[in-house]
């Protein structure tokens, strides 16, 4: 498995582009760094935790507010990338990122776990 916080910044990363998935403008930081596949570097290359923490609130709150204004034309259409999932709309692939988000959250639990501390839910 991948540290907690290439996994944080990899959910990050992929948080943003369910929001341009969605018609947000916001670039995706740290470019190259947290994509899928992406490998694993020296952790002076990488940003600080409290960087990615301030970042994914600042942009949740952003995204909370603009999932309201999303209409069913955006969500009826075409996801601009390939999920594996039968359903190839916008719609499909926020279920899909759903999914993504909740297996990392499940990974970063039980890591925490093994290493002796709470799980993050439950």
């Amino acid at each position: 498995t991948n540290n907690l916080l290439y996994i944080a910044g990899h959910m990050l990363t992929s948080r943003i582009i369910l929001g341009q998935m969605l018609g947000m403008k916001d670039e995706v930081p740290f470019e190259g760094k947290f994509g899928r596949g992406e490998p694993l570097r020296d952790k002076s290359e990488y940003p600080g935790i409290d960087e990615i923490v301030k970042l994914w609130t600042s942009f949740s709150e952003k995204l909370m507010v603009h999932m309201d204004t999303v209409g069913q034309e955006t969500l009826s259409g075409k996801a601009p990338y390939e999920f594996p999932i039968g359903d190839s709309t916008v719609t499909g692939g926020v279920a899909f990122m759903a999914l993504h988000e909740a297996c990392h959250i499940g990974q970063i639990g039980m890591i925490r776990r093994m290493f002796g501390y709470s799980s993050i839910a439950g």
